[in-house]
């Protein structure tokens, strides 16, 4: 196999990811594309999770976002590796950890660095603006003056419950 055709591969599995997975909600992929002993960073903080653990997690926000929606807005490959660009977009209308429903609708950009290998993903990368999506559901502030009005305010509180 030529780097190039294993350049392309690795590609079409990137794209079936945010088409097929992410786009389509299509959940029951995710053994089909990801290794077992995949570790995904940069989903939930910095340690990784697991394949299992990804799955409930794209759950949550297919329930809390069901009109959630991906755009490839660019990609690379190199060998093994393939990074991605994208931009979701959908309506916050279900229950997202401790945030009540706003029905607002919201946009988030990230960037996504798949590993591949054998034709299974074996690890992701991944960087997605989580402070924009707060921001844009009303769970914190979204200027740097209100930003420092509720830091402050969360301060004094605490301070008041020494």
């Amino acid at each position: 196999m030529t780097p190039q055709t294993l350049t392309t591969e690795n590609h079409e599995i990137a794209e079936r990811v945010f088409t097929d997975l992410l786009d389509g909600h299509d959940l029951a992929l995710i053994p089909d594309l990801y290794a077992a002993d995949c570790a995904l960073y940069g989903m939930t903080g910095p340690e990784p999770i697991d394949r299992e653990e990804y799955e409930t997690f794209l759950s949550m926000y297919f329930e809390a976002f069901p009109d959630l929606s991906f755009e490839i807005e660019e990609t690379i490959s190199d060998g093994d590796r393939v990074g991605v660009r994208w931009t979701s977009r959908g309506t916050h209308t279900g229950e997202l950890m401790d945030l009540p429903v706003t029905g607002k609708p919201v946009t988030v950009t990230g960037l996504s660095f798949i590993h591949i290998d054998g034709g299974m993903i074996t690890a992701v990368y991944n960087n997605h603006d989580r402070l924009g999506l707060l921001e844009q559901l009303g769970a914190i502030p979204d200027s740097p003056r209100k930003m420092v009005g509720f830091v402050l305010g969360q301060l004094r509180g605490r301070l008041a419950r020494r």
